[in-house]
């Protein structure tokens, strides 16, 4: 086997408005409370081995290293003062040093550690990690603080959030759905599945049910790390015997891809996880070399979700300010936090040049932009957006998958790039009002909707 290749999320209010928003040796040890028996070997990057170890033998961190090492063939060198310098080849230098981390119980964060005195059972999960000093190495628990190791294949997984089923679906394993959120309609496999009554609706995202996922006899459940129920909802299926992982809140673009790596080394569907996570970082950075060959200027954006006078807007530590950042705009909200309220008489003095509102509550046609467009307050009229004609509605299937922190982060990227850029990108000429017709104006993302399983 080859070894493995992990900022706020749009409210429970908006959703209830009617938007939604390792390579394994071993045959797979039990989950002893939230910690797994194994030890990782972290070359960077998500490339992970991962080695199921019995740690009440070789809870030594030196031992667990040479028992790992030596289980995947891999020649390792240590110093005479103890020190690891390198691991299969690849060697600690003034850079990045091999080091042992650990996750102390109770928390999700990384620690580096010395080696001596230590027994990896006392920790959640450890690792050797060839890591410099500003690095951390790859996810390793969910949001929980549960390792993400450990599990046996999934067969039969629910999804309590569209964006979670979105990511069973780029990882080809809609055939291990048997249960969903009611709002989780994409992609199409899905809601084929859900029809023919072999996916079963579980609740809505506020408040799935526990008798229906029992019902549904899933062996993992994915829960959505921004809604406080979903907490309840794991400690009471973990308590029964029911594997559940918490993914992280979809607050930034490396919090996807992390969750897709989770979801898959859970899964053990690591590998197919990390391709797709290639495939989007490869997307990515096809949109960022064309727009930087193309000599882009910052454009002053406003991501909305309505056009009232008091309108939610995208601030930092979102994933759509990431996504505006990544194709050069100057998000005019950064120095607010999360999805914020803001009043329409700010919006004229921040000015700016380009303003995405996000929106399922109109259709894609001139009819309905025209509707929209005679809405907005009076003060935005003051704005180089309006009077450049610089308002673009993102609505019906595009809104949906503009709200959900998944998979197709990269085709949003690429719409907002051509909505910022007009006429710098090949392909069709980007229209004011976008919606189930999206991917007729994508030309780098078009096959990274994932919808073949």
């Amino acid at each position: 086997m080859e070894p493995t290749k992990f900022k706020t999320i749009i409210t429970a209010m908006i959703i209830t408005a009617g938007t939604l928003l390792v390579v394994l040796v071993g045959s797979g040890t039990t989950v002893t409370a939230n910690q797994s028996l194994g030890i990782g070997i972290d070359f960077g990057e998500r490339n992970v081995t991962w080695t199921d170890l019995d740690l009440h033998m070789y809870g030594d961190p030196e031992d667990a290293l040479e028992r790992a090492c030596n289980a995947n063939d891999y020649a390792l060198v240590i110093e005479t003062d103890g020190t690891v310098s390198g691991i299969n080849s690849i060697y600690a230098d003034e850079n990045r040093t091999w080091d042992l981390w650990v996750v102390e119980r109770g928390t999700t964060v990384w620690k580096k550690t010395v080696s001596d005195n230590i027994n990896l059972l006392e920790f959640t999960v450890s690792t050797w990690a060839l890591c410099s000093e500003d690095e951390r190495p790859t996810v390793a628990v969910d949001q929980a603080g549960n390792s993400i190791y450990g599990y046996p294949q999934a067969r039969r997984t629910i999804t309590l959030s569209p964006s979670l089923t979105e990511m069973i679906g780029s990882l080809n394993a809609v055939n291990t759905l048997v249960g969903t959120d009611k709002y989780s309609n994409y992609p199409s496999e899905v809601v084929t599945r859900q029809n023919r009554g072999d996916v079963a609706i579980v609740g809505d995202f506020l408040n799935p049910s526990y008798e229906l996922i029992m019902k549904a006899s899933a062996d993992m459940v994915f829960c959505d790390g921004s809604q406080y129920s979903h907490y309840e909802m794991s400690e009471k299926l973990r308590k029964t015997g029911v594997n559940t992982i918490i993914m992280y809140g979809g607050e930034s673009i490396d919090t996807i891809l992390d969750n897709i790596f989770i979801m898959g080394v859970a899964m053990r569907y690591d590998l197919r996880a990390l391709e797709v996570i290639g495939l989007l970082e490869s997307a990515e950075n096809v949109l960022s070399l064309a727009l930087k060959n193309s000599n882009t200027d910052f454009v002053r954006t406003m991501i909305s979700l309505s056009a009232d006078k008091a309108p939610w807007v995208a601030g930092s530590y979102t994933y759509m300010d990431d996504i505006l950042v990544s194709m050069y705009g100057t998000n005019i909200f950064s120095s607010k936090e999360g999805w914020v309220h803001t009043n329409s008489e700010i919006i004229p003095s921040s000015n700016p040049s380009v303003i995405i509102i996000i929106t399922e509550n109109y259709k894609a046609t001139q009819s309905e932009y025209d509707a929209l467009f005679a809405s907005i307050p009076k003060e935005w009229e003051n704005t180089d957006a309006y009077k450049d004609g610089r308002i673009f509605m993102i609505c019906e299937g595009a809104a949906e998958m503009a709200q959900r922190a998944g998979p197709r982060y990269t085709q949003i990227m690429e719409l907002v790039a051509r909505i910022l850029h007009t006429g710098t990108l090949p392909g069709m000429e980007i229209d004011k009002f976008i919606g189930n017709d999206y991917e007729d104006y994508l030309t780098y993302t078009k096959d990274l909707g994932f919808r073949r399983n």
